[in-house]
């Protein structure tokens, strides 16, 4: 990485991130996103800006960890 894209990253990237997570709870949602299971089918209608603000939360891993009861389930945060 160039100190030129240290810059941009730490200056604008970051910071843009960040704002996706903060806009996550102001983000009109009709419903919850459904835990889906495999053989478990649903739709689901999601803008851009959702799907940028769910992926930059689990960047941050600001999800709460999955109880052991939920092992069907994938981890969201991208810790692991």
């Amino acid at each position: 990485m160039t100190c030129d894209e240290g810059y941009r990253f730490f200056d604008e990237v970051l910071p843009f991130m960040v704002k996706l997570c903060l806009d996550l709870p102001n983000l009109p949602w009709t419903r919850g996103i459904p835990l889906m299971k495999p053989s478990r089918f649903a739709d689901l209608n999601l803008t851009h800006g959702k799907i940028a603000s769910l992926m930059a939360n689990a960047f941050f891993c600001t999800f709460p960890p999955r109880l052991e009861t939920d092992e069907n389930y994938s981890p969201i945060n991208f810790n692991e």
